[in-house]
């Protein structure tokens, strides 16, 4: 029985290969490679066990569902490495990326095992969680420009030239109708990968050759990791991981992209868990914290994407090219231009910093200022301070424009109910 289903599935996603299937697979892109190249870059994960197994899961979850349902990095947590200190280290170190991962994808399991998905939502206001997204994006674009500014101007390959004309061209491509569809994030990484093969080659480095990716990388984690990644990022993911994760890209499938196709209805809860499953399989081969967003599912149906075909092409390329490089990947991303790195991360800051601002527009008239105050001061104390600070701040505003309220009012109910 088991088998005939696998074979019927198989069946199914073969013939619905089109190219507009092929199109919608590279949709998501924009956003996945800029992350997955500078958390690299920066050496918090390793490029190619990553890529592998995000494809791995790409073909899990194409074969599961058949819908374009996208794997991606956890926003959160990869901007908060990406933050650099000021010495220029990592905001976050591998193992408490990987930390983080492994908490929130825990949580996120439970969450959807029990059915309890919305708590977080209920506790965590949207303000909250806009304004991390806005903070994390301004400090995205900070660090991308730390990437750029230090290079020359134009003397040697790698220069602010380079960086400004990546910039442009992804804006010229946004702001032409004909040009919308065009990959630039894939375009500008096999520019970026040219350049750093033949520079890595004039320096005379070895690069090995392709091996199978996934590498055991558990052995070195504590239970101080897992807390620091937490408190550091992971407690701010967890509510955007609920929120869009989970209940924002179930509501767009069903009640919008697939409304009238039931077949493609996918349920909050085995999203969450497979978000849970997904981190906790694979972070200890060498994963980078995976979900699946909203975001994502827009983009690749914009793309043409409508089945999990799409998913299941963009999981076998993936995968395909992480066993090609193999160990040559670290070499190489040594000499990766940081000015094509940089301004595919400013895109990827705009991105995130957008996705909070846009939402915000959206609530009802009496609660404008209430939601901006704390959107406001969760944004800025983040950029100015770390995440946990910000969302600490954003919590503090919530409770005073409203949840303090509601403790008030519970508080005089139970005095009532004494004196009665």
């Amino acid at each position: 029985m088991a088998l005939e289903k696998i074979k019927s599935t198989l069946s199914s996603r073969c013939k619905a290969l089109s190219m507009d299937e092929v199109s919608g697979s590279l949709g998501d892109l924009g956003t996945f490679l800029p992350l997955i190249l500078n958390l690299a870059a920066i050496k918090v994960i390793l490029f190619s066990p990553a890529l592998f197994w995000a494809g791995f899961y790409n073909v899990l979850t194409g074969f599961i569902w058949n819908s374009p349902m996208p794997v991606q990095p956890m926003k959160t947590i990869a901007a908060v490495a990406l933050t650099l200190g000021a010495n220029g280290s990592p905001g976050l170190t591998p193992e408490e990326v990987m930390g983080a991962g492994i908490s929130v994808g825990t949580i996120v399991l439970v969450l959807g095992v029990t059915g309890f998905v919305d708590f977080v939502n209920w506790i965590v206001p949207l303000a909250v969680v806009r304004g991390l997204q806005l903070g994390l994006g301004f400090s995205m674009i900070k660090s991308a420009l730390n990437l750029i500014m230090p290079l020359p101007f134009v003397s040697q390959v790698d220069c602010i030239l380079l960086g400004v004309l990546s910039m442009l061209f992804v804006l010229f491509c946004s702001r032409v109708d004909r040009l919308k569809f065009v990959p630039t994030a894939l375009i500008l990484t096999i520019i970026g990968f040219v350049i750093a093969m033949v520079q890595t080659s004039h320096a005379g480095r070895s690069v090995a050759r392709p091996d199978f990716p996934p590498v055991w990388v558990g052995s070195s984690l504590v239970w101080d990791d897992v807390w620091n990644g937490f408190l550091k990022a992971g407690l701010a993911q967890l509510p955007l991981t609920t929120l869009n994760s989970v209940v924002s890209v179930c509501d767009l499938n069903n009640k919008r992209l697939f409304k009238h196709e039931p077949e493609k209805y996918i349920s909050r809860r085995s999203v969450a868990t497979s978000v849970g499953l997904m981190n906790l399989s694979g972070l200890w081969f060498g994963a980078m914290p995976m979900c699946h967003g909203a975001g994502g599912l827009a983009a690749q149906y914009k793309f043409g994407a409508r089945t999990g075909t799409a998913i299941i092409i963009l999981g076998l390329a993936k995968m395909i090219v992480g066993v090609i490089l193999g160990e040559s990947a670290s070499v190489v991303l040594e000499y990766f231009p940081k000015s094509i790195l940089g301004a595919m991360l400013v895109f990827a800051g705009l991105s995130l910093s957008l996705a909070g601002i846009s939402k915000m527009t959206h609530v009802g008239d009496e609660d404008v200022e209430k939601n901006q105050m704390i959107f406001l001061t969760t944004a800025a104390v983040t950029v100015v301070l770390k995440t946990g600070w910000g969302f600490c701040a954003g919590m503090i505003m919530a409770i005073f424009y409203g949840g303090f309220d509601h403790v008030v009012v519970y508080v005089r109910e139970k005095q009532y109910r004494t004196l009665i």
